[in-house]
């Protein structure tokens, strides 16, 4: 059996063997066939430390999204500016639990990496609404933004620098071997997109710092998700919103191919986005 790899999906000559991955005489491709998988090609100590220390973002989640998203930006800032509004519940997807063959450990990341990928969609989703705003803004609007933003900021800062400078770039990344995007590869992007050009003063340095943050955040997210669950949502609402890097995504009845996918590469992204 040869494995091939497309620029957007895997290939198989031929239908795959029902893998086993064995620790001593623990057969994990039944207990966990994700994580299991990674154990094969990283080792147990390696996924153990890597995996078990994305959890501890979990709080760092909770927070952003009740004070960041829905308080200061879907109920400050969306009808301050005037910006369409967007249905959470169309953006964090929870329902990949519910994929047969999963394991409670598989089941549960799915579910956290939907949560977590939902969230940051959506705050990208209003950082362009609020950067291609074209509304002209009041000076009092104007003060009001830099406040909500200011107050906004020591969430952001806790999040940059502990869940993502210190639980991703070192507690996860490193022993999982993921791509990592620094401060000035992200603040390159921001420039060559000349985000907020807009704006001026205090407000233009906020929203450029959360941008340069979101670039780095979705990276970081999206590696997670092609890694630990790389198979397409249930939801097929036409309203439903999902993440770029879901063209990746293989469906939720192809759980033997993207077990062999990790063991073989570790992820499902293409080579250029790894």
């Amino acid at each position: 059996m040869a494995l091939q790899k497309t620029d957007s999906e895997f290939v198989f000559t031929q239908n795959p063997p029902r893998e086993r991955v064995k620790w001593h005489r623990i057969d994990l491709a039944l207990i966990w066939p994700i994580a299991g998988s990674h154990i094969k090609r990283l080792g147990l100590l390696r996924v153990l430390s890597g995996g078990l220390s994305m959890y501890l973002s979990i709080p760092l989640f909770l927070i952003s999204h009740v004070t960041g998203l829905f308080l200061m930006i879907q109920h400050v800032l969306t009808p301050l500016m005037d910006l369409p509004r967007i249905r959470l519940r169309d953006y964090i997807l929870i329902e990949r639990w519910k994929i047969a063959d999963l394991s409670w450990w598989d089941r549960f990341n799915c579910d956290f990496c939907g949560y977590a990928n939902g969230i940051c969609h959506a705050m990208n989703v209003k950082l362009e609404q609020i950067n291609r705003s074209e509304k002209k803004l009041s000076l009092t609007a104007k003060i009001l933004i830099t406040l909500v933003l200011i107050l906004n900021s020591p969430i952001a800062i806790v999040m940059q620098l502990v869940g993502l400078q210190l639980i991703y770039n070192i507690l996860v990344s490193r022993p999982l071997g993921m791509r990592r995007i620094g401060i000035r590869e992200a603040e390159s992007l921001v420039e060559h997109e000349n985000f907020a050009a807009q704006y001026t003063g205090l407000a233009r340095i906020l929203l450029r710092s959360q941008k340069n943050f979101s670039i780095r955040l979705t990276n970081a997210l999206s590696q997670i998700e092609a890694a630990w669950c790389p198979l397409k949502h249930l939801d097929k609402r036409p309203t439903a919103r999902f993440p770029e890097h879901h063209r990746y995504f293989l469906e939720a009845g192809r759980i033997e191919e993207v077990k062999m996918i990790l063991q073989t590469v570790g992820t499902v992204l293409p080579r250029t986005e790894t």
